[in-house]
């Protein structure tokens, strides 16, 4: 596709979503959130808070895109690498219905019990409500969870306590950078290639420095 509209001669741009590598070549700037670094980061703070020590099971984004690969397999490898005696248990994609994300962290909590100390997912609205509704149905307040965000109801989540953590991604922020981008393309001004958003880590004791929330 960005072959095609480069080749027409119509100046392209890619934002939130990272196009594969050859369509770089097709691109006048890519920009939107550093999706890898921002779940390394956000795995980071869950290992360490794990003490090295557990097990973590994920729910994906959609499958194939560039969020999938980058919010499962930025915190996996990151854990991997520096905390090795963290157990990967279990990658599920449900999608994003509360329900469905509900009655696979069930089946976790019932299949691993004790051994099941944290879960990361790929979204901090739908998904983080069943996951937390899970946790409260069997009773489990010990298991950390941590995710992508973030909206309002990711943000009330971690001020209650339910979510230890999740990622700051601004919206406005995201649809703001590219108009920017492209219009200092337009007014001649030099562009990066690649522009990412800022990023940081929302946990209960920072939350209020992220309100309001713009979705």
């Amino acid at each position: 596709q960005f072959k095609k509209i480069t080749d027409a001669g119509i100046p392209a741009f890619c934002s939130n979503t990272t196009p594969e590598a050859d369509a770089m070549n097709f691109i006048i700037s890519y920009t939107g959130p550093n999706d890898w670094y921002q779940m390394r980061t956000l795995a980071d703070m869950l290992g360490e808070s794990m003490e090295g020590k557990g097990g973590v099971a994920y729910i994906t984004h959609n499958v194939g895109g560039s969020p999938y690969y980058a919010r499962c397999y930025g915190p996996l490898t990151e854990l991997a690498e520096k905390y090795p005696d963290i157990e990967t248990l279990d990658i599920q994609s449900p999608g994003f219905e509360a329900s469905e994300v509900k009655q696979v962290v069930a089946d976790w909590i019932t299949k691993f019990g004790d051994k099941l100390n944290a879960i990361v997912l790929a979204d901090d609205s739908d998904q983080a409500i069943g996951a937390v509704e899970a946790c409260q149905a069997a009773g489990r307040s010990d298991i950390k969870i941590v995710a992508a965000g973030i909206s309002k109801q990711g943000l009330d989540l971690v001020k209650s306590g339910d979510l230890f953590g999740m990622s700051y991604q601004t919206c406005q922020g995201d649809a703001g950078l590219a108009v920017r981008t492209v219009s200092e393309w337009f007014c001649g001004i030099d562009i990066p290639r690649v522009n990412y958003l800022s990023t940081d880590i929302v946990t209960k004791d920072n939350a209020a420095d992220f309100e309001p929330c713009q979705w």
